[in-house]
C-alpha cells in the first residue's frame, strides 16, 4: 500500500489547506466589513435626514410666508416616512407595526420600524421648533409618504400662521 505523506488531506499539502483556510477567513472578514460600512452609511442617511428636516421646518417656521419643496433620500430599506399629529389615534389596523408608538412623544415614524431598529436607531423622532409644536399635518393619521428612490415634502407657511404645513 502506498500511503500519503503526513499533513495531507485528499492529496492536498498542508500549505495548500492552510492557504484555503486563510482565503476563507479573509473573504468572511471582507463581507463583514462591507456589511458594517453599508449599515453605517444607512444610519448616517437617516440621522442626516432627521437633522435636515428639523432645520428646514425651523427655517420655514421663522419666515413670514413661504412655500418650499424639499427632496430627501433615505435607504431603500425604509418603505415609508410617516408623520402623526397624535400617536394615540393612529390607524393601527393599516399600520400594525406602529402599535408600539401609541404613547411615544413623536411625530415622525419610519416604516418598517424593524429596519431602523436593526441599525440601532430609534424609529421615531420629534420634529419641533425649539421645543414648540410648529408642524401642521394632513388629517390622515398617520400621514405616510412612500420612499421610492427618495421623496418630496412641501413645507409652507401662510402670513399670520403659527404652523408650518406639511404636504
Amino acid at each position: 500500500m502506498n500511503m500519503g505523506k503526513k499533513g495531507q488531506i485528499m492529496g492536498l499539502s498542508f500549505q495548500m489547506i492552510f492557504a484555503i483556510i486563510l482565503i476563507a477567513v479573509f473573504i468572511y472578514i471582507a463581507i463583514f466589513a462591507i456589511k458594517t460600512i453599508m449599515q453605517n452609511a444607512d444610519r448616517a442617511k437617516i440621522v442626516l435626514f432627521v437633522s435636515d428636516l428639523k432645520s428646514k421646518v425651523s427655517q420655514v417656521f421663522y419666515m413670514t410666508e413661504a412655500s418650499q419643496e424639499f427632496k430627501f433620500d433615505l435607504p431603500s430599506g425604509i418603505k415609508y416616512v410617516c408623520f402623526t399629529s397624535d400617536p394615540g389615534k393612529m390607524d393601527i389596523e393599516k399600520w400594525p407595526d406602529f402599535y408600539l408608538y401609541k404613547t411615544a412623544k413623536s411625530n415622525l415614524l419610519f416604516y418598517p420600524p424593524v429596519y431602523v431598529s436593526n441599525l440601532k436607531i430609534s424609529p421615531n423622532f420629534m420634529i419641533n421648533c425649539e421645543g414648540n409644536e410648529c408642524l401642521q399635518l394632513p388629517s390622515e393619521n398617520p400621514y405616510c409618504i412612500a420612499n421610492e428612490k427618495g421623496f418630496k415634502i412641501t413645507l409652507s407657511k401662510s402670513l399670520g400662521s403659527r404652523f408650518v404645513v406639511l404636504s
